[in-house]
């Protein structure tokens, strides 16, 4: 038997909503979706992921929110578990609006790259190998953290699977990592397409 992994990334700076998006894919059993947003704006902090497991039982969509970390917090923004709760001073100085957003997970500004690839994409990858359809994508205001949060920080990039790797160099070590592992007669054939 022959599984072939197909990674794609379509990746942009420019004010696109659809800022990063990465895809893997196999043979079609059932389809699975992932989506992911850095934001310290609460609106814009929403991403879809496909982690059935992570969210409500029979859900093939999972939305996760990343909130970045800013040197001025707002005082108005409460991180749950599972929530991201906004207080806005109203106008006329009556009591405050509140708004309260639900997601699967909330990843706050102390989160770690590998926190958040093991929590959202770890299981997506994992079934891309099993044959199942994944996709991962990020989206949110420009400078909200996208790029960071796909392909990892500036700097030293060492073989090394740590500190400020992104989804996508993470996503190709648990490929690879995975398929030495496996010793399951299935001939792996990996192959990789990007568009920026």
């Amino acid at each position: 038997a022959t599984l072939k992994i197909s990674l794609c990334s379509n990746m942009s700076d420019s004010a696109d909503p659809v800022a990063a998006s990465a895809t893997a894919g196999g043979a079609s059993q059932s389809r699975r979706s992932s989506n992911m947003s850095d934001s310290a704006d609460p609106a814009a902090a929403s991403a879809s992921a496909g982690r059935a497991s992570q969210s409500r039982p029979g859900e093939c969509i999972s939305v996760f929110a990343r909130v970045r970390p800013s040197q001025n917090p707002s005082e108005g923004l409460s991180l749950q578990e599972r929530a991201v709760e906004l207080r806005v001073a109203r106008a006329d100085e009556g009591e405050d609006d509140k708004y309260s957003y639900q997601f699967a997970e909330v990843f706050g500004p102390d989160s770690s790259q590998e926190q958040v690839f093991n929590r959202m994409a770890r299981g997506l990858v994992l079934g891309a190998l099993d044959g199942i359809n994944c996709s991962i994508f990020a989206y949110g205001q420009t400078g909200s953290g996208k790029t960071h949060t796909i392909c990892g920080g500036k700097g030293d990039q060492k073989r090394s699977a740590t500190g400020s790797w992104g989804i996508i160099p993470r996503t190709l070590g648990a490929i690879f990592h995975e398929i030495d592992r496996r010793c399951d007669g299935v001939h792996y054939a990996v192959s990789m397409s990007m568009i920026e």
